[in-house]
């Protein structure tokens, strides 16, 4: 089972203040997560390692046909 991150560890890991910046931060790096009660933002360790290993995968499937040529 993945463990809980709540705000307050989310706030430290990824080096912002406010609650504002938090979501932005999750938004841009497609990270997953619930708004509990009173706001708060908790997301799991799984759902942070399932987006980092969808982007690892999205960049070897891109870096693959980097020196592809089409036509003639």
């Amino acid at each position: 089972m993945s463990e809980l991150l709540e705000e307050d560890q989310l706030k430290a890991w990824l080096n912002c203040e406010r609650r504002k910046d938090l979501i932005r931060l999750l938004n841009r790096a497609r990270i997953p997560y619930v708004v509990g009660i009173g706001g708060c933002i908790a997301t799991s360790q799984g759902a942070i390692d399932g987006t980092l290993l969808k982007s690892v995968e999205a960049q070897d499937s891109i870096s693959e046909w980097d020196n592809v040529r089409v036509g003639r």
